[in-house]
């Protein structure tokens, strides 16, 4: 079953997207693909998911070399498929170009797949650097600030070991860059572990950093500079510390640091 609809594009003009049931096989996987890697469990949820509801958003594909089909958006839709063994998905055709389908690439992966904060940064430099975007330019096509656009940059600049921890969801963008500033491999691992552990905000890092900033430095003069520009960019921040047991939010005045051992910090985490 065919159906056809219209799509306005900016300059007025009308293009034809076609809908229809497509065979799997007849399909090609991105040649080009957002992500480096798709959790299997969560493709599972999927593929029950699209076996008890039915697929909602069809996959958006554009026509590839003899009669087959490449996929723009919607690779884990019809991966999802294939694991229920389905022998044909509905998808829109479309005519697109470089730019525009990675647009939608990473349209898609941001708005409706939760894509990860480094794979982002990956495609964003991909638009570019190869397609010749300029971040300005990328940052109004996706809705997003350049500041957005450019803070995911520095995230590939950054160690290995803090961009993991960021694609895991132990620390925050803005922790990690924090963090990336302390240029001792062995001190900086030792204060990410402390940021994982504690769930340190991006204030309480740089307060860290800092000061392992002041300890790197000889002169006096060097100290009071660094030190000012440090009080300059908290002044107006309030920061606080979560307390473990009930999990609220005190000034640092308003706290006592105790020391556990890892086996009854487990226990008490439990």
């Amino acid at each position: 079953m065919k159906r056809k609809q219209s799509q306005g594009k900016a300059d007025g003009n009308r293009t034809t997207m076609e809908v229809k049931e497509i065979l799997l096989s007849q399909i090609k996987e991105p040649s080009e693909a957002i992500r480096s890697k798709i959790d299997p469990e969560a493709l599972k949820e999927l593929a029950n998911s699209i076996d008890e509801i039915g697929l909602i958003q069809p996959i958006l594909v554009k026509p590839a070399k003899g009669g087959t089909y490449e996929i723009i958006a919607g690779h884990r839709r019809y991966l999802a498929h294939k694991i229920l063994k389905k022998k044909t998905i509905k998808a829109i055709v479309t005519e697109t170009d470089r730019i525009n389908d990675a647009l939608i690439k990473l349209h898609e992966n941001i708005f409706r797949e939760n894509i990860s904060p480094v794979e982002e940064a990956k495609w964003i430099k991909y638009m570019t650097e190869k397609l010749g975007l300029t971040q300005k330019q990328l940052a109004e096509k996706i809705g997003k600030s350049t500041a957005y656009i450019s803070e995911r940059l520095k995230l590939l600049e950054i160690p290995k070991e803090l961009q993991k921890a960021v694609d895991q969801g132990q620390i925050g963008i803005s922790v990690a860059l924090t963090l990336a500033r302390v240029d001792d491999e062995r001190e900086m691992k030792r204060l990410l572990n402390y940021a994982i552990d504690s769930g340190a905000s991006t204030q309480t890092v740089e307060m860290w950093v800092h000061d392992w900033e002041l300890s790197k430095l000889d002169d006096e003069e060097s100290k009071e500079a660094l030190t000012q520009y440090y009080q300059a960019t908290v002044q107006n921040t309030e920061i606080k510390f979560q307390c473990f047991a009930c999990k609220g939010y005190y000034n640092l005045n308003e706290t006592i640091a105790v020391r556990l051992c890892n086996n009854c910090y487990q226990e008490l985490n439990k």
